[in-house]
């Protein structure tokens, strides 16, 4: 039976609920996507262990056509009775009001709403549609970056979020099999022949020159970093997490052997939110060797300094980022008012913010009022959030005296939370 490997791993998932789960199926209208929300449809009805929803988010990208996709769909959904959750973000504005990348910032948005469906209960877990070529892929462009085993590890189920992966030792020629024996309808989006993308070049230019000389290479290595992923998750096992974080690395932890000294440094680039590089892992190990004192430059702001028995993180004197408080065009805004109100500390209800507040950066005394509603000390929360203390005198801050109703990019208090009721939606806006 074609993709019998994938039906029993979609079982081995739903196997351990008592009550059948409701499984999300991200469903962009693409080959892949749509192969698997077919073969999870058809294995809902036939055994009865759970039931299909499709995700389907339309990024408002490409002139219009991610909305005809996105009818695509729905129209396809509505004719095979497949329910589904449909959802609209403007990814470009995200991304231009972030700084970020169009595709960390879009990729961003799907994971919140996915996390989201989760923990309102909508869904139970959610399927993404990543295949054995996207994970050779993800592994080739890790190798050269030089981001460590980990990176090699490729792509992963991430059980603790919900997140798995069923397609992921299956290869793309099985999936267009598949398709075309079971005349599963998709659609192309013409952004992914656009070489410009780093992803698109390995794919249409990297892949098929390797695959030229060492036919099947693209399914041996994806296999390859599923194997990494395993060892690499074993070797984490034995590290001691105590020896790096926030407040710095243990030189003890580079007296291991260059295996573990290694992940170690790893660990705590990814900490203190460095990219991590064969450059970056080099010069933490090599300022390990150096005086007391001695820095080395990580990045155009971030440094690093021998201090006694640590390597810390030290700023080059950057400029606190300052912000302003908008109001928001409802018809504007990325997500639907009940999504907001999770929203990493960047909308609020205007209509119920203080009079008094203020946007400033932090001061001693500070606490935060969270979005559960509970409080804390700033200093305990930045520490609890693994906000590297190099920026954190650079994040701006809604307060009211010492109380603060929001930390920019990371908390908004549940007292001034945007809710499906709310009129005015309020933008803290980074950089103004």
């Amino acid at each position: 039976m074609a993709l019998d490997s994938v039906r029993q791993r979609i079982l081995s998932i739903v196997d351990g609920y008592t009550i059948p789960p409701r499984v999300g199926i991200a469903v962009s209208g693409g080959s892949d996507s749509m192969c698997l929300t077919h073969l999870c449809h058809i294995l809902s009805q036939e055994s009865g262990k759970f039931l299909v929803v499709a995700i389907n988010i339309d990024h408002t990208t490409r002139r219009g056509s991610s909305t005809k996709e996105s009818a695509f769909v729905a129209d396809y959904c509505a004719k095979e009775s497949i329910n589904i959750s449909r959802h609209i973000v403007d990814a470009p504005k995200y991304a231009r009001d972030s700084g970020m990348g169009f595709e960390a910032a879009a990729r961003e948005l799907r994971y919140g709403i996915f996390e989201c469906l989760i923990k309102n209960g909508e869904v139970d877990i959610v399927f993404t549609a990543h295949h054995a070529l996207d994970n050779a892929e993800t592994f080739l462009l890790n190798a050269l970056r030089g981001s460590g085993m980990r990176g090699l590890g490729g792509i992963r189920d991430c059980p603790k979020r919900g997140l798995y992966r069923p397609l992921i030792k299956t290869s793309k020629s099985h999936i267009t099999k598949y398709l075309s024996e079971n005349n599963v309808p998709y659609i192309t989006d013409s952004s992914n022949d656009d070489i410009r993308y780093t992803r698109n070049f390995v794919r249409h230019k990297v892949i098929p020159l390797i695959e030229e000389r060492f036919v099947g290479a693209s399914n041996r290595l994806a296999n390859l970093a599923i194997d990494l992923a395993c060892d690499e998750d074993f070797v984490m096992s034995h590290i001691d997490k105590s020896l790096y974080g926030e407040r710095g690395l243990s030189l003890s932890a580079l007296c291991n052997h260059q295996a573990l000294r290694v992940r170690y440094v790893i660990g705590w680039l990814e900490c203190i939110g460095v990219e991590v590089t064969r450059e970056s892992i080099d010069n933490v190990i090599r300022l390990s060797t150096l005086d007391n004192g001695d820095r080395i430059s990580l990045t155009g702001n971030i440094s690093i300094e021998r201090a006694y028995d640590k390597i810390v993180v030290i700023g080059n004197g950057a400029a606190a980022v300052t912000a302003k408080l908008k109001e928001v065009d409802k018809d504007r805004l990325p997500l639907p008012l009940g999504q907001l109100k999770n929203n990493r500390g960047r909308y609020f209800d205007m209509d119920k913010l203080p009079g008094d507040a203020v946007v400033r950066n932090r001061k001693d005394g500070d606490t935060v009022s969270k979005l559960d509603g509970s409080t804390v000390r700033l200093k305990k929360y930045m520490c609890d959030k693994k906000i590297p203390r190099h920026i954190r005198d650079t994040i701006s801050l809604v307060c009211t005296g010492n109380a603060v109703l929001m930390v920019a990019g990371y908390e908004v208090s549940g007292s001034i939370a945007v809710t499906d009721k709310t009129v005015r939606v309020g933008e803290l806006v980074q950089g103004a």
